[in-house]
């Protein structure tokens, strides 16, 4: 049964990224465009139980910094395209 499940899991992951691959190909394209490279942020995160995991996103911050070397606030760091298309709490 759990191959079964197994199994199914990856075909629609792999149709899901079949469908979404112009999506993706075009935040590819707008963050290389506006924020240069890289394109993909890389950050281990604690999960279930303390085990770590890697977490993959596009990136969508600069790292700017203050004229004392401190990094700005989290809504100054935010880029252009992400203040325009995305919904910041």
């Amino acid at each position: 049964m759990i191959t079964i499940k197994r199994a199914f899991d990856i075909f629609v992951a792999a149709i899901g990224l079949i469908i979404l691959s112009p999506i993706l190909i075009f935040i590819q394209y707008k963050i290389t465009k506006n924020l240069g490279t890289p394109v993909i942020y890389k950050q281990q995160r604690p999960g279930l139980f303390g085990k770590t995991f890697n977490m993959i996103k596009f990136r969508s911050m600069i790292d700017a910094v203050d004229e004392r070397g401190n990094i700005l606030s989290d809504h100054d760091r935010l880029t252009p395209l992400v203040k325009n298309y995305a919904i910041v709490v």
